[in-house]
């Protein structure tokens, strides 16, 4: 008889459905119209909401699906006047940052038509603040599952709440928001999700013209579930070249923790401007070596003595360490040290200076930091970028990119075992001509022999190579010669399984009489 996992399990009748004692149609339409009316207001008036009836909204909340049932889930709700002057003072910091140098000009353009700014007086104004945090792990210590996902449904039932009540809210997502663990003095394992002000609006309150737009239901809805659209869904996402800033709206902000290595070093630019475009994903920690170690694979110096660590800054990260190891030591110590009471949602490597594609990625130690990555089942990302000789790099369009493309990742859920190695061929969009996935293949750069130079007390080799440009059709390095960016998925497990199958039917032995059968290990 085969059991299911759900013979283990306790079950109650369903028990009562809703009746909304009119047509399913009838019914939908009348919850539409009724949300029609509910706006994001940043003025609100001072007039007191009953405590009581924050609890029915955030019970409201409570009733949203969560992974496992886990509900990972955890509202605070504050009208401390204090408080929430605090919360106020370290939220516009983050603000004038935002506004002043992280945000893009064309992000700051995109936001210009709805009027925000650095200043969140509406932190104080309104009567209650609710304070949404995302939970790593349950009461008991366990894992939380699909966290993200369930805490963003929990907050789409708690607007629809405060809406039915008659109040107003704001969905603010400061970053990083980190401060408000700090202010509220919750727990590491719950992390800074969303700040949500609730009240009644100000009598002379104001929405934007622009948040009354709506997309037609023809842009947002389509009747069809087959997998050739899903593919052709896919195909055109990864054909389009980003333009910047290639990274997530503010409207559907994530917040990922990010674990950020390279094998350039600390002083690198390429890192710098990785750091800074993936702080709109969320949390960045950064580990690099001191100097570079280009050409490191995935080697580790950490066994043969300690390491020598030490504390540093860069624009974006939430906390700096520079790791006197390889590019892998330092995202072993990252994922292992600094990840231990908060696991890494990612890991990202690079940006390279120089490509890393075909076979030249078995070298690198860019690709090595990510494999790192993906030993320890975090999603993993490997970036690295051409740079003409003589040119001052930019990596600014390739680091939006890679934001884009990591948090698509993220999101898709995708497997944490393989490596996703990157190429970028040119440092702007208008120059690149599309996005590939690609297989490895290929290696643009061939060592041909050495030059012998005799010295007085020793003698060098120097190494004489060329740039191959005869390389296999369709492979990652031939695409990039062309001018595409390309993304090759590459596994852990180098295993070839056609030969691995032949060479069993060898009946290899040992020749000896005296040794007892080899059995596979248990």
């Amino acid at each position: 008889m085969v059991v299911s996992p759900m013979d283990d399990a306790d079950f109650l009748p369903l028990g009562p459905v809703f009746d909304p004692q009119c047509p399913p149609d009838e019914a939908a339409e009348a919850f539409y119209k009724r949300m029609t009316l509910r706006r994001s207001v940043r003025k609100f008036s001072s007039r007191p909401v009953a405590k009581e009836t924050v609890e029915w909204i955030v019970k409201a909340a409570t009733t949203a699906p969560s992974g496992a049932n886990k509900q990972p889930w955890r509202f605070v709700a504050i009208s401390d006047p204090n408080l929430k002057r605090k919360i106020r003072e370290a939220a516009e910091e983050e603000e004038h940052a935002f506004y002043q140098h992280r945000a893009p000009d064309t992000w700051i353009e995109d936001l210009a038509p709805l009027g925000t700014h650095a200043e969140k007086p509406y932190l104080e104004t309104a009567p209650w603040l609710l304070a949404v945090f995302r939970c790593s792990q349950d009461e008991e210590g366990g894992k939380t599952y699909y966290s993200q996902e369930s805490v963003g449904i929990a907050v789409g039932f708690l607007l629809c709440a405060a809406h039915h009540a008659g109040l107003c809210t704001l969905t603010h997502t400061p970053s990083p928001m980190k401060f408000l663990q700090t202010i509220l003095q919750r727990p590491p394992t719950e992390k800074a999700y969303m700040l949500i002000p609730l009240g009644y609006p100000a009598e002379d309150c104001l929405v934007p013209k622009l948040a009354m737009q709506r997309k037609p239901l023809s842009q947002v809805l389509h009747f069809h579930s087959t997998l050739l659209l899903l593919l052709l869904f896919f195909a055109a996402w990864f054909s389009s070249v980003p333009q910047e800033p290639a990274t997530t709206t503010p409207d559907a902000h994530p917040h990922y923790r990010i674990l950020v290595a390279n094998d350039d070093g600390i002083q690198s630019p390429g890192l710098a401007a990785l750091t800074q475009a993936l702080q709109s994903l969320g949390d960045v920690v950064v580990c690099a070596p001191p100097q570079n170690r280009s050409g490191s694979s995935h080697s580790s110096t950490m066994y043969s003595a300690p390491m020598a660590i030490q504390k540093s800054q860069l624009p974006g990260a939430t906390e700096v360490w520079v790791v006197d190891g390889s590019p892998s030591d330092c995202v072993t110590f990252g994922l292992l040290h600094l990840g231990a009471e908060q696991p890494f949602d990612l890991v990202v490597s690079g940006i390279n200076r120089g490509h890393n594609a075909g076979y030249i990625a078995e070298y690198s130690g860019t690709v090595g930091a990510a494999m790192e990555g993906a030993m320890y089942g975090v999603v993993s990302v490997a970036v690295s970028q051409r740079v003409s000789p003589g040119n001052t790099p930019n990596y600014q369009f390739a680091a939006n990119f890679t934001a884009r493309l990591a948090h698509r990742l993220l999101l898709e859920k995708a497997p944490a075992d393989v490596v996703y190695s990157v190429n970028i061929p040119f440092d702007r969009a208008e120059e690149t001509k599309n996005v590939v996935i690609a297989p490895m293949g290929g290696a643009y750069l061939q060592v041909t022999g050495f030059e012998i130079l005799p010295g007085e007390q020793q003698t060098f080799a120097r190494t004489l190579a060329r740039y191959n440009q005869d390389v296999p059709a369709g492979s990652d390095t031939a695409w990039l010669q062309s001018g595409c960016i390309t993304i090759t998925p590459l596994r852990l497990d180098w295993t070839d399984q056609t030969m691995l199958k032949r060479m069993q039917g060898w009946n290899l032995q040992l020749d000896t009489s005296t040794k007892e059968s080899a059995h596979p290990p248990k």
